[in-house]
């Protein structure tokens, strides 16, 4: 049997996460976790339409709080893909989630289905980068290092 993602231990937060949410210790940290590089902001090629607008927003959101990395790049390929999907069987959908079966009985709409499967992925995505609600709410953020130019005083020989 099975237990998925849910059963026994839940996977580690990223260090990265925890020093945005202010939780990082450094007595529990892993001194051999990796450290990608951050990822470029360029989509990848072939992307357009609304996964090209939804990759874009969301990696500069994300490099925005450090958070976008070269390994991270595919994460947020899938669930930009799955985000176009989720709007083209919306449009699709439009407002007859009832349709007539070839039979003549009423049917839930297979748009309905592959909407909601489009955008659980997406939702998924979201929680593996810390960007839903209840992730939102715990981050408290970390001030950038003021540049050498922006220090003033006795300040500026201080490290």
């Amino acid at each position: 049997m099975s237990l998925g993602n849910r059963g026994g231990r839940r996977p580690r937060k990223p260090t990265q996460l925890h020093i945005l949410h202010g939780t990082y210790r450094k007595d529990r940290s892993y001194p051999d976790e990796p450290q990608p590089p951050p990822a470029s902001l360029d989509p990848p090629p072939g992307m357009d339409g609304e996964a090209l607008k939804f990759w874009t927003e969301t990696a500069i959101e994300l490099s925005q709080v450090r958070l976008f990395t070269q390994l991270d790049r595919r994460l947020l390929t899938i669930m930009a893909e799955n985000w176009a999907v989720a709007l083209d069987a919306q449009k699709h959908l439009g407002k007859k989630l009832i349709i007539k079966s070839p039979s003549g009985f009423p049917m839930v709409s297979p748009y309905w289905s592959i909407r909601n499967k489009a955008l659980d992925i997406v939702h998924k995505g979201l929680i593996e980068f810390g960007m839903s609600p209840a992730s939102r709410s715990r981050i408290k953020g970390t001030p950038e290092a003021p540049k050498p130019e922006d220090k003033k005083g006795v300040h500026r020989f201080l490290a």
